[in-house]
């Protein structure tokens, strides 16, 4: 009864897409008015079940819990490599071999680690090949920057960055926060991506 309760408020539509998340922020008010609205009775001072008064105030606890917690914001992605294009592809291997490489130039060992975790996203070959190349000559930061912008990626190079480690040490740590600004990533954005990737 309650998730039907629930559902009423929000119509059925499309949910959010990869890399976009749930604005409670903005849907949450219309929901917390209904329930006041039924808590306080409506039609004449008329007095609401006593078991949609327990539903409603249940709802609004719910909500009210989750938003009063900005960092839990949902941010659905998916690291499914096989789909990106060519040009997404080289964007987001460029700007990932820079941060891996912001502690200095990764070990053999490590660059063939990192490589096989993203073979096993579904890198091909030539991303793979664009990551080495981007290691052994990285490219101007704004460059980069622009690139992956341009594509919508800056998510996507943020949580790799996180599964090949990036961010354990201060100068890793320090590439991410930065990375983050000039990707335009929100706190919460940066917090979710952090909880789901950290490697």
């Amino acid at each position: 009864m309650a998730l039907r309760w629930l559902r009423s408020l929000f119509p059925p539509e499309a949910g959010p897409q990869d890399g976009e998340g749930l604005n409670l922020a903005v849907a949450a008010p219309a929901a917390l008015n209904a329930a006041d609205a039924l808590v306080q009775g409506t039609g004449g001072g008329r007095e609401p079940p006593r078991r949609d008064t327990v539903e409603a105030h249940l709802a609004v606890k719910v909500l009210g819990a989750h938003l009063a917690n900005r960092y839990q914001t949902s941010y659905p992605l998916t690291l499914n490599l096989d789909l990106f294009s060519s040009e997404e592809g080289e964007a987001v291997m460029r700007l990932l071999a820079d941060a891996v490489g912001a502690e200095g130039g990764p070990s053999p060992e490590r660059a063939a680690q990192v490589c096989t975790q993203l073979e096993r996203l579904g890198a091909s070959g030539a991303q793979l090949a664009v990551f080495r190349a981007g290691l052994s000559d990285p490219s101007p930061l704004n460059t980069l920057v622009a690139a992956v912008r341009a594509v919508d990626k800056g998510p996507h190079v943020y949580a790799l960055a996180l599964l090949a480690g990036v961010g354990r040490g201060t100068a890793g740590a320090a590439y991410l926060g930065f990375l983050a600004l000039r990707l335009g990533l929100s706190r919460e954005t940066v917090g979710s991506l952090s909880r789901r990737f950290r490697g």
